[in-house]
């Protein structure tokens, strides 16, 4: 490290598409990394609100809208680490008398927080494509939210610290959302051909949803304003090698799979940055979560990130 270099404390889960950036094969200019890997991944967000221990860290989109309401020292450049579809996450027990999303009102439906983004997006295609009133689903949630000074609705209940495999397969909750690890003949998915849905949807719609965000801390940014440029410039760089590893022949990781699928359904880039290729995503997510009472009013998609990365792609 050069004496003009700043270290920067970097929080995220481990991905392949950090290789470049972890092997200081890329290097932010002017800043020399402290990367830190946190799982679970809930963690890692709960340390960085509760104990602002990273300058830059990884954040579940919808907590930083609920983050940005409530004026927490945070702002977001437009990298999004994560993204996933959705509808092959939504599960439900034969047993329950569930034939069709709409059938899920009336009924248990398990996940691990209510404002968690894979809840979040799954009530939201659950209302927009089919009908369903996720108010009149009893939400049943394994563990505490980011920011508990934002009250749940009345519609849930909290089980913490039960787990959501033995709740469905005993059939104590009807269906759930995003549960992992589930072996049981009597749990199915819920939406039928999942990829051709996916891909229709995708088509109809050309949101490739969102999970995570990349936060800064004010403090830090107001200090060294230049970071925000030259940390997009590199992960930009740590992805372009990346893509190239998933075009390449081999073996893959198993985050690597998912995202040259997830690749071959948008037909291009698995992982695209800045804002005006991700609005469409970012505008339906921050519906969503107005919709389902997770922040009171629509943002201004653009203030939501550092000026100096508004146009940067």
């Amino acid at each position: 490290m050069t004496t003009a270099e700043k270290t920067i404390k970097l929080g995220i889960v481990a991905r392949s598409q950090y290789a470049a950036l972890k092997e200081g094969i890329v290097k932010p200019r002017g800043v020399s990394l402290e990367i830190v890997e946190v799982a679970p991944m809930p963690k890692l967000f709960d340390r960085m609100i509760a104990d602002l221990e990273f300058d830059i860290s990884e954040m579940a989109i919808v907590t930083y809208f609920q983050l940005k309401q409530l004026g927490k020292p945070f702002t977001a450049l437009p990298i999004f680490p994560m993204r996933a579809f959705h509808k092959g996450a939504i599960t439900y027990n034969v047993n329950s008398g569930i034939t069709t999303p709409k059938d899920l009102e009336g009924k248990k439906v398990g996940v691990r927080a209510y404002a968690g983004t894979a809840g979040v997006w799954a009530r939201g295609l659950l209302s927009s494509e089919y009908g369903v009133d996720h108010t009149k689903i009893t939400w049943v949630l394994t563990d505490i939210e980011h920011l508990s000074v934002i009250p749940n609705p009345s519609n849930t209940v909290n089980r913490k610290g039960d787990k959501l495999p033995e709740l469905i397969i005993s059939g104590e909750i009807d269906a759930g959302i995003g549960i992992q690890g589930v072996d049981s003949p009597d749990v199915k998915p819920l939406i039928s051909d999942i990829k051709q849905a996916t891909a229709d949807w995708y088509a109809k719609t050309g949101v490739f949803p969102i999970s995570n965000c990349m936060v800064i801390r004010d403090e830090v940014l107001a200090a060294n304003p230049e970071i925000a440029e030259a940390f997009f410039a590199a992960y930009k760089q740590a992805k372009s090698l990346y893509l190239q590893r998933l075009a390449a022949q081999g073996p893959k990781a198993l985050d690597e799979e998912v995202d040259k699928r997830y690749g071959d359904i948008i037909g291009g880039d698995p992982l695209p940055i800045g804002i005006d290729a991700n609005r469409s995503a970012l505008e339906m997510i921050a519906q969503f979560s107005v919709d389902q009472g997770l922040i009171s009013a629509m943002p201004n998609i653009d203030d939501l990130f550092v000026p100096s990365t508004r146009n940067l792609s």
